[in-house]
């Protein structure tokens, strides 16, 4: 089973002011990297912060084990590496550190992210940073190093891989063992190095068995993608399997992109569009590519509202996303989720079958100090064997706040060894949030003619502004359909065969046509909009949340259609608790904004405009199935002020009070009994409502709960909530003590419950039969036991001093 756990936290750094670089190794550089590497019986965790220094921690611990502070003038090209080593101290095995230098006092200004850094050090803690300064070795290469790389596949060598795309060769001690070109108008986007052993689309006869494959993915200066595939062998040598040229992709059009060792390759462009690829390497000439699954189209990120408002400032929000391969076709990405909530989303895809197995999400830092117009970088940082965890990294942009932090994150993972359809199975549900439906898919929808010609005459009627002739167009077809249906005795009482002419997708449709887009430069409120129809669907109960993109309740608050979304409390079983608490915060800031009576609020509003009282609103939002926990989350995010809280706190209380006194009668029996289809008595419980307009006890209890648990620190820190606690503490302990006092008789009662339970379960399952593999001497010791009510094997005893 895929899950995805709690983030632990790792470390954080402060930003530090950098000299500026001279070298294009890296453009735009990351505040913080981090790599994992395999170090004997430990996995050690290697973190680069700019302008602070390398720390290393492991992985098994969380904890740090070595540390090299360099200063506020030393900066890093790339993500800095750890190995062990073969040489020993005492018995203890050594490690070597190597990172490659954009800028320091140490070095010239033309050897900005061509120096590499060595240093040796005893993970036991032994070393301390002046010594370990003095053992410093450095190299200097004839290239820009965009990556560096330490594989356990390769122990006696280090890779370098160039921003050109050339790759070179460096035994442990910084001696050039092998370089290979690239060609001059190359520019390397991304590579990754992949033990030879677990690559299984490079046929046997192609490569060694051992050492690694690299793939390399570089563009032209025409804007072309090529892929590259190179062989290194153990003793050195390196080999060119392939290249290919990715079709219909540009350099441009890349965001981000993930290889894994089955050859399984996804690209992410910034509009959202997600490309699933298999290569492989036939021969030691060529690479073939070809489509592994259909192409899908993500959303409710925020990394591609850029590309979707391109009249949007934020662009740096395009860096809110990270895809990391954790297995044969499952590929982790992070992003931001849109919306109310500052959150980041951690979903495990499996790209074969295009659908989301788990998911996480984590809260954003406040020490990060994003915004609406600022995002983040987000990085995703895996291991070379092992998918038991990845390391999430979490950096601020160089333009914001100098007091920004960032955070380093270890992700525990529990990844399925390969890709099935069983596994798929039953996660269509949770993927539809982070789908958008292509437009493909509705074009092919089998709509029957007269489906076709209302979607047509709705879309031109609107498109016109006549909104009366699209309503007298759906109302004309419902009652001609309902009629149709009578006539065939296809339905019965009018609504049960309402699918028949008005479907999920066919709803869905007329949806997406009346809630459209505003085009750029216009607003929501310039558009023509059908009331009449949206309640129409709403009464026959054909509308769910899902339909929209944003959900139903947003897009009738964005018309003020509040009546529209009264009815959608009672007849939209998806609406999330997110929507729910925000409609509930719209409510209270209006009347405290209008605090006259409800009547005299909006006495001009046309029809269904005027915002509802929160007398209305809030039965139907307490009476509504919810989670607690993603209640608890909602109120949290959406109700900040406590004067607000206070007016819903206020209301529930006033229901308590009301409640108890007008059901002070009490009655231990039912006031009705009946025989059922066996001949059984059994009892007939009405659920008591003193007022249509005040939900039932249990309801009340159930959402008050919540409440408290969310919002009880703020009451105590709030002087006007005091009184209120005090009332409710006044209504409560009456209860409880007749709650007490009713237990007493529990004992007496039980036995005649449970007979009468007994009975009823007998009337319809049948006289059960003693089990024949049971012992006749123990059920008998029951049965006295039972008799004498006793506890088992435990008694309950009590002295007295």
């Amino acid at each position: 089973m895929a899950s995805i756990g709690e983030p632990f936290h790792l470390a954080t750094y402060t930003q530090a002011t950098r000299a500026k670089s001279t070298s294009t190794s890296n453009d735009n550089p990351s505040h913080v990297y981090a790599t994992q590497q395999e170090a004997s019986s430990s996995r050690f965790v290697t973190v680069a912060a700019q302008g602070d220094g390398v720390h290393i921690y492991d992985a098994s611990t969380l904890h740090p084990v070595i540390s090299h502070t360099l200063g506020p003038q030393v900066t890093f090209s790339c993500p800095a590496v750890t190995r062990t080593l073969d040489k020993t101290v005492g018995g203890r095995r050594i490690c070597a550190t190597y990172a490659v230098i954009e800028t320091s006092p140490d070095i010239s200004s033309g050897e900005g992210g061509r120096t590499v850094w060595k240093w040796e050090d005893d993970p036991s803690g032994s070393d301390v940073s002046s010594e370990a300064h003095k053992k410093r070795s450095s190299a200097v290469i004839s290239h820009l190093v965009h990556s560096i790389h330490a594989p356990a596949c390769l122990p006696e060598h280090i890779l370098l891989i160039g921003s050109g795309g050339q790759v070179s060769l460096l035994d442990c001690d910084l001696t050039l063992v092998r370089e290979q070109g690239n060609e001059d108008s190359e520019t390397l986007i991304t590579s990754f190095v992949l033990p030879r052993k677990s690559c299984t689309f490079v046929p046997s006869r192609t490569a060694p068995s051992h050492g690694a494959i690299i793939a390399l993915f570089t563009g032209k200066s025409n804007g072309e993608l090529h892929a590259r595939i190179v062989s290194v062998s153990p003793d050195g040598s390196a080999v060119v399997l392939g290249t290919c040229l990715l079709p219909e992709l540009k350099r441009s059009s890349i965001l981000d992109l993930s290889f894994s060792n089955t050859g399984l390759l996804s690209i992410l462009e910034p509009s959202g569009v997600w490309h699933t690829l298999w290569l492989e390497s036939r021969d030691q000439t060529t690479v073939s590519l070809f489509q592994a699954a259909e192409p899908v189209h993500l959303k409710s990120l925020t990394f591609n509202q850029t590309f979707l408002h391109s009249h949007s400032t934020s662009l740096s929000l395009s860096c809110e996303i990270s895809i990391l391969p954790v297995g044969a076709s499952h590929v982790l990405l992070a992003g931001v989720a849109s919306g109310h909530s500052s959150e980041i989303v951690l979903l495990l895809w499996d790209l074969q079958y295009s659908v989301v197995l788990a998911s996480q999400t984590v809260s954003i830092p406040s020490t990060l100090y994003r915004t609406k117009k600022t995002g983040i970088e987000i990085q995703l940082v895996g291991g070379k064997d092992e998918n038991d965890h990845v390391i999430l990294v979490l950096s601020p942009l160089p333009t914001v706040d100098p007091n920004a932090r960032s955070s380093v994150l270890f992700v525990p993972l529990i990844v399925p060894p390969k890709s099935t359809i069983a596994n798929a199975m039953g996660h269509a549900s949770s993927t539809v949030r982070w789908l958008v439906q292509s437009p493909s898919l509705a074009s092919v929808e089998n709509f029957e003619p007269r489906q076709t010609k209302l979607l047509n005459t709705i879309r031109t009627a609107l498109d016109q502004k006549r909104v009366d002739s699209a309503d007298d167009a759906f109302s004309s077809y419902v009652a001609e359909q309902e009629k149709q249906a009578r006539q065939q005795q296809s339905i019965v009482a009018g609504e049960d065969g309402l699918n028949a002419y008005l479907s999920h997708r066919f709803v869905q449709q007329i949806l997406g046509v009346v809630f459209r887009s505003p085009p750029k430069g216009t607003v929501v409120a310039d558009l023509p909009y059908s009331p009449k129809m949206i309640r129409a669907l709403l009464e026959k109960r054909v509308v769910s949340s899902g339909m929209l993109d944003k959900g139903i309740l947003p897009a009738l608050r964005a018309r003020n259609d509040w009546e529209s979304m009264v009815l959608a409390l009672k007849t939209v079983v998806d609406l999330p608790e997110t929507d729910l608490v925000s409609f509930l915060h719209d409510v209270i800031s209006s009347k405290r904004q209008h605090p006259s009576s409800d009547d005299a609020m909006q006495v001009d509003a046309p029809s269904g405009t005027a915002i509802p009282s929160l007398s209305t609103v809030l039965p139907l939002i307490v009476m509504y199935p919810t989670s607690a926990p993603a209640l608890r989350l909602a109120l949290r995010q959406q109700l900040r002020d406590a004067d607000e809280l206070v007016c819903i706190f206020e209301m529930l209380v006033a229901w308590l009070e009301r409640l108890t006194k007008e059901d002070e009668e009490t009655t231990l029996l039912p006031s009705t009994v009946e025989k059922d289809e066996r001949g059984v008595i059994v009892p007939i419980f009405s659920e008591k409502r003193v007022s249509d307009d005040i939900p039932p006890l249990p309801k009340i209890l159930g959402f008050l709960q919540t409440f408290l648990d969310t919002c009880f620190l703020t009451f105590l820190t709030h002087p006007p909530s005091h009184p209120l606690i005090h009332k409710l503490a006044s209504i409560l302990r009456p209860e409880l003590d007749f709650s007490d006092t009713i237990q007493q008789i529990r004992g007496p009662l039980e036995p005649f419950a449970k007979a009468h339970a007994k009975l009823i379960h007998e009337s319809t399952q049948g006289t059960q039969k003693p089990d024949p593999t049971v012992d006749w001497r123990r059920r008998k010791k029951a049965q006295h036991e039972q008799a004498n009510a006793t506890v088992g094997s435990y008694r309950v005893e009590e002295l007295v001093l």
